[in-house]
């Protein structure tokens, strides 16, 4: 039960090799129960398997004991001025369908997200005048082959958490956020397909924002896209939707937010 609380479902891997290591023990044991009756032990197992897997599938329906989960969040790119309603489950289910609509969009939203390989469901949503983050450039020089980018990022209100993505054409040598170095920084020698990226969360920022000083090799461009997060789905004027029944609940974000359910996210970007 530790392990699985530890480890989260994606790292279960390890405790199944710990146990069907520690199984081998009984290899001795089973032997001798089925040294008479060779057959009787696979077939036991094959109608124990069948039996589970029969009980399990009929008693696998949510309900409020055994909620299932699901995914829904509001995304304004301050870039576009486009709204749309986003989704990280594979199928829209009786709850989510009241955003999505029944003609809804499979695929990457490369403009919202370029990072993110993963394909996402997605319909339009009202436009809402909500405040997007700002971003003030403070410096831009070069000293010798460093290029030198000082920056100054501002998110209205108090934001749980901002996302800043930094994105290079060329070498990312140094990334300075909120006054402190980010470790890690890309392979200068091996860059990703789509150039040297880099993408950090700030939690709980200052109400008065925070500096990002970039240091990169001269040549190329850089952008740098923001993306504030709040809890909660918006309130849209004309727009009502019903509350999440009791057999739901909302795709768990663990220990970081790998998915953004219930929230509203506003993104812009500065080249």
């Amino acid at each position: 039960y530790a392990m699985y609380i530890g480890l989260g479902t994606e790292l279960m891997i390890v405790p199944v090799l710990l146990m069907a290591w520690m199984l081998g023990l009984f290899i001795p044991h089973l032997d001798f129960f089925a040294r008479l009756h060779r057959w009787a032990l696979p077939v036991t197992a094959i109608l124990v398997t069948a039996v589970t897997l029969i009980a399990g599938s009929v008693t696998a329906k949510p309900n409020a004991a055994n909620p299932y989960v699901d995914s829904i969040f509001y995304a304004l790119n301050a870039d576009t001025g486009q709204a749309l309603w986003i989704s990280e489950d594979p199928q829209p289910d009786v709850w989510t369908s009241q955003f999505l609509g029944t003609e809804f969009k499979r695929g990457k939203l490369a403009e919202l997200f370029p990072q993110d390989s993963k394909e996402l469901l997605f319909a339009p949503a009202p436009t809402l005048n909500l405040d997007a983050p700002q971003i003030e450039l403070l410096d831009d020089h070069t000293t010798g082959d460093t290029r030198i980018l000082q920056m100054h990022i501002t998110s209205p209100g108090q934001i749980p958490w901002v996302e800043v993505e930094i994105e290079s054409s060329s070498p990312v040598s140094r990334i300075i956020l909120g006054g402190k170095q980010i470790s890690g920084q890309n392979d200068l020698a091996h860059p990703s397909p789509n150039g040297y990226s880099r993408t950090i969360q700030y939690w709980v920022p200052p109400a008065q924002g925070f500096d990002l000083t970039i240091e990169a090799v001269s040549s190329g461009n850089i952008k740098v896209i923001v993306r504030n997060y709040e809890y909660g789905l918006p309130e849209i004027p004309g727009f009502g939707y019903d509350p999440r029944p009791a057999d739901r609940m909302p795709l768990a974000r663990e220990f970081l937010p790998k998915n953004r359910t219930d929230t509203v996210l506003v993104t812009r970007s500065f080249v």
